[in-house]
């Protein structure tokens, strides 16, 4: 078996970890010579340490503080965006995931059906403090976090894996050959790395952007705003079917979640969802479900929490 083959069968295989098919695919970026390949697999295993992250490790996430006006506070609040500069907000509104690979399959597993939170510095609550009165607010802020669901690093891996897995398909169907280029020693000629590279430009570099929901087939766009009255089955079901949800799985998914009640102050889904959302995700990787395996989890996660009204 090749390696392309080996990194194939490996990502084919959604239970399996991503830092197998990663050391691979620097090994072979290494044989190949390809130093956009080689930084990306590094970046990909050993966090990102730049400012500027790829799209697709941005998720969404909600600000909670503590608001105290005079004498009156407020706890676990969110915080007030309106507020702030556009720019500022912008950022302070996506949750960067720049860790590795194995930290962030580590963060999915310890944090399954819940949300995790990041606490801010007292420092971050004194500027927030101090911009808020800049634009003549009377207020001060204090412990400060961000809240993110489990569900958005279930996103930012699957997309992970998709983009890999079809550099890794493309090669196979553009270069067949360049296994055996490798193993005989041979040198590689400046227009297979051409080839490499416009293929990784193609799939790894230009995919869908943070904000974006783009589906595969003749079903391109899909419309990111939601609209289910809590509670409503009936609006849930409907939601699922735009977005070409099987019969079968609206069914599934539609008992599981009236019978299955979340712990609606910490965020957590229940196991059986949870379970539900995993296998959807595994149906866009072996294209039984036509949606992008990056937007997969994302969606799923804001469609239940609407039902939920959570």
């Amino acid at each position: 078996m090749t390696i392309i083959e080996q990194i194939i069968e490996e990502l084919s295989d959604s239970e399996k970890s991503l830092t197998n098919p990663l050391l691979k695919t620097k090994i072979l970026a290494t044989r190949i010579g390809n130093k956009e390949l080689m930084d990306w697999s590094n970046k990909e295993l050993s966090g990102y340490k730049d400012k500027e992250l790829p799209s697709y490790r941005y998720g969404k996430c909600n600000l909670t503080c503590t608001m105290q006006q005079g004498f009156y506070t407020q706890d676990n609040v969110p915080l007030p965006l309106m507020v702030f500069p556009k720019d500022f907000v912008k950022e302070m509104a996506r949750f960067r995931f720049d860790d590795s690979v194995q930290t962030l399959e580590s963060q999915e597993r310890e944090n399954k059906n819940g949300m995790i939170y990041k606490e801010f510095g007292p420092d971050m609550c004194a500027y927030l403090t101090r911009l808020a009165m800049d634009a003549g607010q009377n207020f001060s802020i204090s412990n400060l976090r961000v809240i993110v669901h489990v569900g958005q690093i279930t996103q930012t891996l699957a997309e992970i894996r998709a983009k890999l897995l079809d550099f890794m398909l493309q090669i196979e169907k553009e270069l067949p050959d360049l296994d055996d280029l490798i193993k005989n020693k041979l040198t590689v000629k400046e227009n297979v790395n051409e080839k490499v590279e416009k293929i990784y430009n193609q799939t790894i570099i230009n995919a869908s952007g943070y904000g974006n929901t783009i589906s595969a087939g003749d079903y391109n766009t899909i419309n990111s705003t939601i609209t289910i009255n809590q509670g409503n089955i009936d609006e849930f079901k409907e939601e699922l079917r735009k977005y070409k949800v099987s019969e079968e799985d609206v069914t599934d998914i539609a008992e599981i979640i009236q019978n299955e009640k979340p712990e609606v102050t910490t965020g957590k889904f229940g196991t059986k969802t949870n379970n539900w959302i995993q296998k959807m995700i595994s149906k866009t990787l072996d294209g039984t479900w036509q949606i992008a395996t990056g937007t997969a989890g994302g969606l799923l996660v804001e469609l239940i929490k609407s039902y939920y009204g959570m």
